[in-house]
């Protein structure tokens, strides 16, 4: 079975550099919002297997989407990877894998690092 995989960020150019690696080098689907109040619209229609979610977004970032998601019994199981580009701090980072999130990484993405950890918490 195909799993989804929600990319949340508002660079579009990040949306499609993961989208197309996701399509090329892994057997995943993914879909796009944002941000994070555009997340939880689909998130509601089509419960992604791993969320991929950039920190600083217009209307609802990247914490406070992980906080929704882990408040709700449907979602809170669903592996968040939060990114960040300007959120580069190791106490930040901290903050977001104690909230539960299940890694974090740095833009400029290492791409092949990223689909290591998204295989690895999806098929063990």
């Amino acid at each position: 079975m195909v799993k989804t995989i929600l990319i949340v960020d508002d660079d579009q150019a990040i949306q499609e550099l993961l989208s197309t690696a996701l399509n090329e080098y892994s057997n995943y689907k993914p879909i796009a919002a944002e941000d994070g109040e555009a997340a939880l619209e689909l998130i509601r229609l089509d419960k992604p297997d791993l969320i991929l979610v950039d920190m600083l977004m217009p209307r609802i970032g990247g914490i406070a989407l992980l906080i929704n998601l882990k408040k709700i019994e449907e979602t809170k199981n669903i592996p968040v990877i939060l990114m960040s580009g300007v959120m580069k701090h190791e106490t930040l980072q901290k903050e977001g894998l104690d909230m539960g999130a299940a890694a974090y990484f740095i833009k400029p993405l290492d791409v092949k690092k990223l689909l290591d950890k998204i295989k690895s918490l999806l098929d063990g």
